[in-house]
């Protein structure tokens, strides 16, 4: 049988793993640095990659009912975007949680705005709108508006450009690899996670698809997707430490120097009402 969507790897029931171990990490690291924005960036994409899921197995089964609606199908196209945009910000903030160019920011911007856009521009001017960008799934739009049509047209191809925002996204990694040497360890583990990933995804997808040999299981890459967002979340605790050995550090320069201030005090003092007595 076909997958009914075109979108990553076949239906599998261990795609629940990565799913479960992105949405776990992500509320793990709000948990344990709540005012990190790299922490808040995973816990978001966590959240919208799970939802994403959970939206687009709705739609798919709605159409394939019989009980089709545009709208949801939109919708749920437009948290898939969402998620990417989510996944760039954690990208962007690894590991300090601050941007460190201001282009960072308007990228993650530019990717939010594009997941909102879209689907306002579907449901406006798209007449059929299909979800998880298969054609066979596509429902008639009765909210549709025959002079938007050319604005739908244009929110189809920015559903169609996740990729690219996606690709974007790498691109900032790999520059901010280049730029940030004190970074360069924590970011050249990202790259290598997503370039190990990107292969892996490409060796399922061609034994799937092609009559080539099966190189790597499809359980390989789930098990390997749901490792990335857990390694995320190991440096992070490592950060967590660090800051908090350094604040505990701070704090223990501070109280020396306030105790050898009051003993400088107490001296200064004492010699004082010596040569008092002495006067006298």
């Amino acid at each position: 049988m076909a997958p009914r969507h075109n979108r990553g790897v076949p239906d599998d029931p261990l795609v629940l793993v990565p799913l479960v171990a992105w949405l776990a990490t992500g509320l793990a690291a709000v948990a344990l640095t709540p005012r990190q924005g790299a922490a808040r960036a995973l816990c978001a994409a966590g959240v919208l990659i799970f939802a994403a899921w959970m939206l687009e197995e709705v739609a798919v089964a709605a159409v394939e009912t019989g009980a089709g609606n545009a709208v949801l199908n939109a919708v749920a196209d437009g948290v898939f975007v969402a998620k990417t945009a989510a996944v760039i910000a954690l990208l962007a903030l690894m590991p300090t949680g601050r941007f460190t160019r201001r282009w960072h920011g308007w990228l993650v911007v530019a990717a939010a705005a594009t997941s909102v856009l879209s689907t306002f521009l579907r449901v406006v001017g798209s007449a059929r709108i299909d979800v998880a960008s298969e054609p066979s799934l596509a429902v008639t739009n009765p909210h549709a508006i025959a002079a938007l049509a050319d604005a739908g047209a244009l929110g189809e191809a920015l559903v169609d450009a996740e990729p690219l925002l996606f690709l974007a996204g790498i691109a900032m990694l790999a520059h901010r690899w280049w730029r940030e040497r004190q970074h360069r360890p924590v970011l050249g583990r990202m790259l290598l996670g997503i370039g190990a990933l990107a292969v892996l995804l490409v060796l399922v997808v061609l034994g799937e698809s092609t009559s080539l040999p099966h190189l790597v299981p499809q359980h390989l890459f789930l098990l390997a997707l749901a490792s990335f967002p857990v390694l995320l979340l190991v440096d992070l605790s490592a950060q967590a430490r660090a800051l908090q050995r350094e604040l505990s550090e701070s704090r223990a320069r501070i109280v020396t120097a306030e105790d050898q201030a009051r003993r400088s005090s107490s001296v200064t003092c004492t010699t004082g009402s010596s040569s008092s007595s002495w006067g006298s």
